[in-house]
């Protein structure tokens, strides 16, 4: 058999979705069967980033009576008078059905690796809180293992399974834990509490400076070491911020003594303003150099601060007898206590912080292990 192409001139016109639909009666049992597809996708919608579930639902509904009786479509007017079968939007119920079903599928993906993320996450914390116990260690990991193996698949009932599972094992472990760590705590607690007590009897009964009435330096010496031994038994932050004014000598000699003086004084009170939380404390450490102890602190918030003062002493003027205005710079160093630093390695660190910035430029600061 010979099969022959029809000449473009003597082609019949396609006939269109709208033409074919024709064949369809109004009563065809297939429009009661799509209106309650799309009302049962409708009434168990998904919600998603895009559309809640009613929304979803009210959609469908719409399409629906777009299909059994004519009414507007979705996105149309409202008041359009009931149209034939013919011209029933039967491309946007197809658009609509599959472009929301692909969102669903694409918004159920995302959530699962999400959901799988966030287990990996939650995996490897789990890993590090336990590092200190290796009894714990030893069976959670085991447990763990067994998750991530879960995690693998695709399974939600493994999943399921290997969760509650890793909880029961989990809490049966900090429940153990928490009986021995009790006792250890409330010794830690007696400890501390001495620890401040003394603390405060030290403070006050530390001698200030008489030129600053900023703490001096024996008295800083001190607190340096009660502040070390509360962070090693407490865990808490603590911050040193070393000071040093920049080109102190030029200033005495080309305004004088007096103008040093002032420069002093006008450091302090910067230092007591920038600094004014009772636990802050704030001495004069040797000439035109300060240094501050700053508790329940971090290294980025002590840099932070670091750079405030630098702002505040930059804003700072001194007048002068000749009715001009003096002002001045200063340099930075700031060092976050480590788990072992002994009183001389942090305050070793704060002073290598302090050359570094001096070594830059000066008016400046720079944090201890920063790097740039």
């Amino acid at each position: 058999m010979v099969f022959t192409m029809p000449d473009e001139h003597t082609k019949k016109p396609a006939v269109s979705s709208s033409t074919a639909s024709t064949a369809i009666p109004a009563d065809h049992p297939a429009l009661d069967l799509a209106a309650t597809l799309l009302r049962t996708f409708g009434r168990y919608a998904i919600a998603t980033e895009k559309m809640t579930a009613g929304e979803l639902n009210e959609l469908c509904e719409q399409w629906a009576r777009h299909i059994l009786i004519g009414s507007a479509a979705p996105g149309t007017d409202a008041k359009a008078v009931a149209m034939s079968i013919e011209k029933r939007d039967w491309e946007g119920v197809r658009r609509f059905f599959s472009d929301v079903r692909r969102g669903e599928q694409e918004f159920v993906n995302t959530r699962i690796g999400d959901f799988r993320d966030m287990l990996w996450v939650f995996i490897h914390g789990l890993r590090a809180t336990f590092v200190d116990d290796q009894t714990a260690d030893k069976a959670v990991n085991a447990q763990l293992d067994h998750l991530k193996q879960a995690l693998e698949t695709n399974s939600i009932d493994a999943l399921r399974r290997e969760v509650v599972g890793s909880l029961v094992l989990i809490g049966r472990t900090l429940e153990e834990r928490r009986k021995r760590q009790t006792a250890q705590m409330e010794l830690l607690g007696e400890q501390l509490k001495s620890l401040r007590g003394e603390l405060v009897s030290a403070q006050q009964a530390m001698a200030l400076d008489p030129m600053t009435r900023l703490y001096n330096r024996s008295s800083f010496d001190e607190m340096l070491s009660k502040t070390v031994e509360i962070s090693l038994l407490s865990g808490q932050a603590a911050v040193l911020i070393m000071v040093d004014v920049d080109d102190f000598k030029g200033i005495n000699d080309n305004h004088g003594h007096q103008a040093g003086d002032a420069v002093i004084g006008e450091m302090a009170r910067v230092l007591l303003r920038t600094f004014p939380r009772k636990t802050d404390f704030v001495a004069r450490y040797a000439g035109d150099e300060f240094i501050v102890i700053l508790q329940d602190t971090s290294a980025a918030e002590g840099k932070m601060l670091a750079d405030r003062l630098l702002k505040a002493v930059r804003a700072a003027r001194i007048p002068m007898p000749d009715a001009n205005e003096l002002h001045f710079t200063i340099s930075v160093g700031v060092a976050a206590i480590k788990q072992d630093d002994a009183p001389e390695d942090w305050l070793r660190g704060v002073d290598e912080a302090l050359y570094i910035a001096k070594q830059a430029g000066r008016n400046r600061a720079h944090l201890r292990d920063e790097t740039g």
